[in-house]
């Protein structure tokens, strides 16, 4: 093999070194880009999370509020121990019913029911479309049940909130964002059930508004993972 000439040798240098030079130039463009791309879609997710949060919060706080308020009322209180004695929950679903606007106005896909102080869930003979499901679990309760009942043991008479996984009426299983509001003896307090409200978390977040980031880029999907 001939030995290269001086000029090769310069030029053979000089190609590796932009060889070289161009990789080391597009791997630190690509790192940036990708950077940049990085930045951009966790500051999408912040906001499009900060502002799920936000109208949740919001909307949750305006359905609670009304859950107290019907859960204050005399007259639903009232047909609520006529039918715990009578044995007949149609009494207090027949008054819920006139109650039922002002909270189907805010989340139409609110589910509700009315649970007895022993846990178990007061079933009318005529269905409603609002009804909870009332899927009997170990001993007959719900897990719903089951939280009324410690509610009413342990005398609490605040407002509880939370989350739980529950079946509708198809079987399917979906995840409710719970409001367990008790319904109290006027003259003596004791815990006489619970008003309970099952809302989805996606109701809860959806908006008219025309809010400007959630336009340009809207959240299609999430999943939650670890906090």
């Amino acid at each position: 093999m001939p030995a290269l000439t001086f000029r090769a040798k310069l030029v053979l240098a000089m190609s590796l070194t932009v060889v070289v030079m161009s990789g080391t130039t597009l791997y630190v463009a690509q790192t940036r880009v990708e950077a940049a791309y990085q930045a951009q879609f966790e500051e999408q997710f912040r906001l499009h999370l900060q502002i799920f949060s936000e109208r949740r919060m919001q909307k949750r706080d305006e359905v609670a509020d009304r859950c107290q308020t019907v859960a204050a009322s005399v007259r639903l209180i009232s047909a609520l121990e006529e039918a715990l004695i009578e044995g007949d929950p149609e009494l207090v679903y027949d008054n819920l019913d006139t109650e039922i606007v002002p909270l189907t106005a805010t989340v139409k896909e609110m589910n509700l029911g009315v649970i007895d102080p022993m846990g178990r869930v007061l079933e009318p003979e005529n269905a409603r479309a609002y009804l909870i499901g009332s899927e009997a679990t170990d001993g007959g309760k719900t897990e719903l049940g089951r939280m009324v009942e410690t509610l009413s043991s342990e005398g609490r008479a605040q407002q509880e909130v939370g989350f739980l996984a529950i079946d509708d009426e198809r079987g399917a299983r979906s995840l409710r964002e719970i409001i367990l509001t008790p319904l109290l003896n006027q003259a003596t307090g004791d815990v006489l059930g619970a008003l309970v409200a099952a809302l989805p978390a996606a109701a809860l977040a959806s908006s008219n508004d025309g809010d400007e980031a959630a336009v340009r880029s809207p959240l299609l999907t999430g999943i939650w993972l670890d906090g």
